[in-house]
Formats: C-alpha cells, sequence, structure tokens
C-alpha cells in the first residue's frame, strides 16, 4: 500500500510565477533605460528618409528620465536634387515631454527649442538612397521638365523653314483635341442626368389637386354663418395648394438653375480650348527648335528648371505633410480601421490627447554666406490629429542681419482642421547674395556674375487646388552666358548672348496655379522686351511664318470637333430646360387662378362673416 504523499506547503507568495515575471519586467526597463535613445534615433532617421526621399541623419538623441526631456543633436536632412548638401542641419532641439500621457503612449510636447538651423551645409557623404522605378509609369510631366527645353536657340537663322513640317503635327499628340473629345462624353453624359433631373420633379399633382379646388370653389355659394365657416376652411385649403405650389416651383427652378450652372461651366470649358490650341501649337514649333522662340519660353529657359524645381519641392511638401495626417471619413472624421477579429469599442475617457502633439517650439538658426541672417521663431501645434487640437500648424519666423542689409521672414499656416485641407505660406528674402547662382541653359549655361536680389510669394492651398504668386528682382546685377565658338557665328544665337548680356536688372513674377500634384507656372519678366527685341531683329519674320503654317494646321485638326460642342451643348439642355419651362408655365398659370381664387374668398368669407354679425372675421384677415 503506497503511503499518501503529505500536501505542499505554500506561501503568501508563489514565487515560481513571481520570479519570471519580474525577470521579464527588469529586462524591459533595462532595455527601455539602455536602448529607447537608440529606437528613437532610429525611428526619427528612418521616418524622415521616407518622407524627405533622400537620408535624413541625427547624432544622437538623449533622454532625460528625471526631467521628463528629449534632446536630438544634429539632425540633418539630404537635398534630394543634391546628395552631398543638406537643406537644413539643426544643431540641437530639445524637449519637455508631459509624463503622464506617456502611460498610455502618447507623446505631449508641453514647450521645445529648435537652434542652430542652417540651410545648404555640405555633407561627408551622400544622402541619396536607391531610387526603384515603379514598372510601366512615366516620369512626371511637368515646371521641370517644361522649363528645361532650350532646344532651338542654336539654331542659325533661315534654318526654320527648311526644319518646320506642320504635316507631322498629329492629332492625337494634341492636348485641345484630348480636352475635345472629354468635353464631348462629359456634355453626352451630362445630358442624360439633366433629363433624368427634369423628369423627377413632379407638378402633375399639386397642379391637378389646384385644378379640383378651383373648379369646386367656383361651384360654391358662401353666405351667412355656416358660409363663412365653409369660406374659412376652402381659404385655409387653398392656402396650402397654394405653399404646394410654390414648393413645386422652387424645385423647378431649383433644378433649372442648376443645369444652366453646368451648361455654363461646360462653355467655359469649350472656351477653355482655344488657350490649349496655343499650347498646343507653341509645343509643335518645340519640336523643330522653334517653339521655345517666344519670349516667355526663352525667359523659362534662362531662370531655368532648378528655381521652378523648388517651386515645385516646396508645394511637394504640402502634399507630403498631409501624407502623415490621419485618413478622414466623409463627415471629416477619422477613418477606423476595418479588421475581421473584432472592433474596438470607446469607453469615455478623462484626458483627451493626441498620439503626437508639439504645442509650442522656440526655433533660431543662421543662414550661409557672408554677412548671415540670425533668425527666431516658433512652431506651433504640430499633431497626429488635428480635429481633435482643432488648430492649425502654425511657422512663424523672422530675422535680420547685422545693419539690416539682409532680412528673412516666413509664416505659414498649414490648417487640417476641417475636411478640405488649406495651406497658406507667405514669405519674403530680401539681400540675397547672387553671385555664382547657376539659372538655366539657352545654348549654353547662363548663370547670375554678381548682384543682390529678393525674393517674395504667397502661395494658397485648398484641397487640391494651388494658387498664387512668387516674384524675384535682382538690382543692381549682371548675368554671365558661356557660348561655344561655332555658336557665335549664329545670328540668333549672337543677338540672345548680347542680350543677356546687357541685363542689369531682372524681375520676374512667377504665377502658380492648377493642382497641387501638377501645379502650372506662367511667368512674366522685364527680360520678355529685351528677348523680343533680339528675336524681332532676326527670326522675326521666319518663325511667325512657321507659327502661322502651325495654327493652321492645329486649327484644321481641331476646329471642327470644336465647332460641334456648342450645337451638341444647346441640343443636350434644350429638352431639360424645355420640359422644365413647361412644368414652370403650368404652375405659374395655375398659381395665378388659385391667388385670384384665395382673394375671392376673403371677400366673400368677410362678406359673408358681416351679414351673420361679424364673429369669423379675424379669420379672413391674414
Amino acid at each position: 500500500m503506497t503511503p499518501a504523499t503529505a500536501p505542499r506547503k505554500t506561501g503568501l507568495i508563489r514565487w515560481e510565477a513571481v520570479v519570471p515575471g519580474f525577470i521579464a519586467l527588469a529586462a524591459t526597463v533595462l532595455l527601455t533605460v539602455f536602448f529607447l535613445d537608440w529606437a528613437i534615433e532610429f525611428a526619427i532617421e528612418r521616418a524622415g528618409t521616407a518622407a524627405n526621399g533622400a537620408k535624413v541623419d541625427v547624432g544622437d538623441v538623449v533622454i532625460g528620465w528625471r526631467s521628463g526631456s528629449l534632446s536630438i543633436r544634429r539632425l540633418q536632412i539630404t537635398d534630394k536634387a543634391k546628395p552631398m548638401t543638406n537643406i537644413f542641419e539643426v544643431e540641437s532641439m530639445t524637449f519637455q515631454i508631459a509624463v503622464k500621457p506617456l502611460l498610455w503612449r502618447k507623446f505631449i510636447i508641453e514647450k521645445g527649442e529648435i537652434k542652430g538651423i542652417r540651410t545648404g551645409t555640405p555633407r561627408m557623404w551622400s544622402g541619396a538612397i536607391p531610387q526603384k522605378p515603379i514598372p510601366g509609369e512615366k516620369p512626371k510631366e511637368g515646371a521641370k521638365q517644361e522649363a528645361a527645353k532650350p532646344a532651338g536657340f542654336n539654331l542659325p537663322a533661315g534654318d526654320v523653314k527648311e526644319k518646320f513640317d506642320p504635316s507631322k503635327i498629329k492629332v492625337e499628340d494634341l492636348a485641345s483635341y484630348k480636352k475635345v473629345q472629354d468635353e464631348k462624353a462629359r456634355i453626352t453624359a451630362a445630358a442624360d442626368q439633366w433629363e433624368k433631373s427634369a423628369d423627377a420633379v413632379k407638378v402633375d399633382a399639386q397642379v391637378d389637386a389646384a385644378k379640383a379646388l378651383i373648379d369646386r370653389i367656383k361651384g360654391t355659394s358662401y353666405s351667412g354663418a355656416e358660409g363663412a365657416k365653409k369660406a374659412a376652411a376652402d381659404l385655409k385649403e387653398a392656402q396650402k395648394v397654394q405653399a404646394d405650389l410654390k414648393k413645386a416651383s422652387d424645385e423647378v427652378n431649383k433644378t433649372k438653375n442648376s443645369i444652366n450652372a453646368e451648361v455654363a461651366n461646360a462653355k467655359a470649358a469649350i472656351g477653355s480650348i482655344d488657350a490649349l490650341k496655343q499650347q498646343d501649337i507653341d509645343a509643335s514649333l518645340a519640336k523643330f527648335g522653334i517653339g521655345s522662340l517666344s519670349t516667355e519660353g526663352l525667359t523659362r529657359a534662362v531662370i531655368g528648371p532648378v528655381w521652378f524645381g523648388r517651386i515645385e519641392t516646396g508645394l511637394e511638401w504640402f502634399r507630403r505633410i498631409r501624407s502623415f495626417m490621419p485618413k478622414k471619413d466623409k463627415k471629416g472624421k477619422p477613418a477606423q480601421a476595418s479588421t475581421r477579429a473584432g472592433r474596438d469599442i470607446p469607453f469615455k475617457f478623462r484626458y483627451s490627447w493626441p498620439t503626437f502633439h508639439l504645442k509650442k517650439a522656440g526655433i533660431s538658426g543662421v543662414t550661409s554666406g557672408t554677412n548671415p541672417i540670425e533668425y527666431g521663431g516658433s512652431l506651433k501645434d504640430v499633431t497626429s490629429d488635428p480635429v481633435m487640437v482643432g488648430r492649425p500648424i502654425v511657422l512663424d519666423i523672422s530675422g535680420s542681419s547685422k545693419g539690416g542689409a539682409r532680412s528673412v521672414s516666413v509664416k505659414a499656416v498649414l490648417d487640417y482642421t476641417r475636411e478640405t485641407a488649406r495651406e497658406e505660406v507667405r514669405f519674403r528674402y530680401s539681400g540675397m547674395d547672387l553671385a555664382g547662382t547657376a539659372l538655366g541653359n539657352v545654348g549654353g549655361p547662363v548663370s547670375i556674375r554678381d548682384g543682390r536680389g529678393t525674393v517674395s510669394g504667397n502661395v494658397e492651398t485648398s484641397g487640391e487646388s494651388v494658387s498664387g504668386t512668387v516674384d524675384f528682382t535682382g538690382q543692381p546685377m549682371s548675368l554671365k552666358h558661356e557660348m561655344a565658338k561655332d555658336q557665335a557665328k549664329q545670328k540668333l544665337m549672337a543677338a540672345i548672348h548680347d542680350s543677356l548680356g546687357g541685363i542689369k536688372k531682372m524681375q520676374v513674377s512667377i504665377k502658380v496655379s492648377g493642382k497641387l500634384a501638377s501645379p502650372a507656372l506662367k511667368v512674366k519678366s522685364s527680360m520678355d522686351s529685351v528677348f523680343k527685341d533680339a528675336m524681332n531683329t532676326v527670326m522675326k519674320k521666319e518663325s511667325d511664318a512657321a507659327r502661322a503654317k502651325a495654327t493652321e494646321r492645329v486649327n484644321g485638326l481641331v476646329d471642327g470637333e470644336k465647332g460641334k460642342l456648342g450645337p451638341l451643348l444647346g441640343g443636350k439642355s434644350a429638352g431639360a430646360l424645355s420640359k422644365l419651362g413647361v412644368k414652370a408655365g403650368s404652375l405659374s398659370s395655375i398659381q395665378g387662378q388659385l391667388d385670384k381664387v384665395i382673394a375671392d374668398l376673403k371677400t366673400k368669407g368677410a362678406s359673408s362673416v358681416l351679414k351673420s354679425g361679424g364673429g369669423l372675421l379675424k379669420g379672413f384677415k391674414k
């Protein structure tokens, strides 16, 4: 017989369960204390590089556990276009972090200080990252590519006629023709909706009810007290029918106004085809080295892809910042990610924090070059959830050099608190040192030999639309144009070279419009008249003849189809508007009859009341 085993004695604490948990907790604390700095540094570099498209490097990260502070030293952000140069280099960033939100994985910075910002600093190694091309994706067309087309400026006079062949202009290459076809399809599709909208407005029931009431009232006699009561009841019913007629009439007018508005928009779109034709003509001439002979084309070539690229890069940053904002549903609320495993049920919480919120940080820095500008300012309300915070991101900096010869100011308001994202940036930089600044290429590179300049701008976005202007003034200044020996023998190139050498002042205004993803940049410049004189002297006659041929060819390909759009629009909209017109006329006619009946009811009712003693008179004083 096996002896019974004595029960095992247990203490108050089950050490075999507590010890492993204690070891895990201790390991977590040690890892946090010794490796969290490195983890934050890695996260900043990885996320920054992904957003910038070029390397972002961090010197080191230091966490002050007792003070609740976070310090980041020597942040470098590579210029994607110049991998050996930093767009920004920041000496140090120190942030005061609220401790309590960290328990709920919320990163709230009460205040901060960003010091030692410098621009255009050299890098010790390249900041470029491998770019993986997307299969089948074409390079982006935009201002950079358009500005980089200097072709045609090395053509000798007298060569234009021989090189230009208008028959090579193909209809499939014309943006204006594509616009015609798009509008044709859009008008046809819209017409079906116009017909449905017109048919959806119902007035027959209201008209029939009004006619029946009018016929009944006309055959009714009102006398004495009973007549007065009957008149009051019929008056009330007539007024209700009158209200129904007005409601139907309002619906007819609303639908008619909506269709007319769409028709007006379609007419405006048809009108814009002429501007597209001019662009097609310029593009067609450019293929033969003629398109850039316009003053705007020459100005674009002088200004160069670098400056246009800077504007596009600035707008691209808006899109990058937006990518970090939480996605919203149609009501403007952050969208909830779906999951098959279940769903989160939110409970009321005493505190309301976004995942990240930098409430306010001071900013200071210095520009590069001689007589640098020392500037300072603030950055407010950078957050992962702008809707919760309810305030836009605001950047405000300004400063000047010693003596005030140079100054800079930037005010940016990035509002993501509403369903439609809005950004606005105002900036001004005066006293720029222009010596050695590279511009574009006009048969050879153009640069600024010496001078001072001022650049200012105001750019606004609303959703995907962008608008604004960027203005540049250089005075006094001089340009340098490098030209090969054989080019000096070409009359046109020699004239342009002399024109560039004679420029002592440059004023350029770039108008920004269109979409954020593909902005349209239109240029006006004080150089236009200079280049125009040079072209008139050498090439005007022949280039005008080529332009006339291109215009004739494009008009022949486009105008026939464009001419069909007006009648198509009128014919497609006429049916719906005609139906609405008939309904409006029917309602107007019966409304007039009902108004007369109501007036008669008031008169007859009041008369009957007086004969019966006046007790019901108040019902007919409306």
